[in-house]
């Protein structure tokens, strides 16, 4: 959910809505989300903030996922009660993001990235959930994947504008350009009725059309203290999408500002009134 290249602090941490994120190091945060381990989801995101040179920041991401679905499949896929249920799947993202600070108070966001969503396992090609591949036709085929591997190519722009240290407002375009899915098949798809006992390979790729991906989100950004919220409206193609890009809440804590900024205000408040600023 994070459009900027900026990362934590050393030793800074945010806790959002089941999320945990850390500044492991200096520029390199490292991110998971607790709360699906309990389900037994594997997952870990890693951002690094390779350049930083006056109004330009740039930081390289990975994110992974690997989620058990035995079980659980029938509740996320379409189809026979969960017939076609596959026994585990997985999500790697790896990209690039650039910001510059056009203005004093303007930013812009550019943000790139390959995704490649997998699963193992018997699953038509139809049951695929439209939010993993979105905008990508398959045709009509409903060819029975052993292994299912996809790739989409995604790009997200992003603007914000401040009023001051805590107010902004922003914008948030995200477009996956791109996708592929690959699948090794029983045989059964349409026009190779005579190769039914027979496993080969197939693969749709294709361009996707903005209007059958884009997501947009719109809103405004405030921060008090160490909570930090974004809230907005939105659209976009695949429904409800744009929520992942318009909510957030957090609590920061940690970190050299940090610890600076409280000893500035305790010894602010510990200053003989005599010797304090006049208003």
């Amino acid at each position: 959910t994070s459009y900027t290249a900026y990362t934590l602090e050393w030793g800074e941490s945010k806790l959002g809505l089941g999320a945990i994120t850390t500044g492991v190091a200096p520029r390199v945060q490292l991110g998971t989300v607790p709360v699906l381990y309990v389900a037994g989801v594997v997952n870990a995101s890693l951002k690094a903030n390779v350049v930083r040179k006056g109004p330009f920041d740039a930081a390289l991401g990975l994110q992974y996922y690997h989620v058990p679905l035995t079980g659980l499949a029938s509740r996320w896929l379409a189809g026979d009660g969960g017939a076609n249920v596959a026994v585990n799947a997985s999500y790697l993202g790896v990209g690039a993001t650039g910001s510059l600070q056009v203005a004093r108070p303007w930013s812009v966001h550019v943000q790139s990235y390959w995704a490649r969503p997998s699963i193992d396992g018997d699953i038509m090609f139809s049951d695929l959930p439209q939010v993993l591949l979105p905008g990508l036709s398959l045709g009509d085929s409903a060819a029975v994947g052993l292994g299912v591997v996809g790739d989409l190519g995604i790009l997200n722009l992003a603007t914000d504008l401040r009023f001051n240290r805590r107010d902004s407002v922003f914008a948030w375009l995200r477009y996956p350009f791109y996708g592929r899915v690959r699948g090794r098949t029983s045989g059964e798809i349409g026009g190779f009725e005579e190769l039914s006992n027979a496993d080969f390979i197939v693969a749709y790729g294709d361009w996707i059309p903005f209007a059958d991906s884009y997501a947009f989100a719109v809103g405004y950004a405030a921060s008090w203290k160490h909570v930090e919220l974004r809230a907005g409206v939105g659209f976009s193609a695949v429904p409800a999408a744009w929520t992942l890009q318009a909510f957030e809440l957090s609590y920061r804590w940690g970190g050299a500002t940090r610890r600076q900024e409280r000893k500035i205000r305790r010894g602010y408040r510990q200053m003989p009134e005599s010797d304090a600023p006049a208003e």
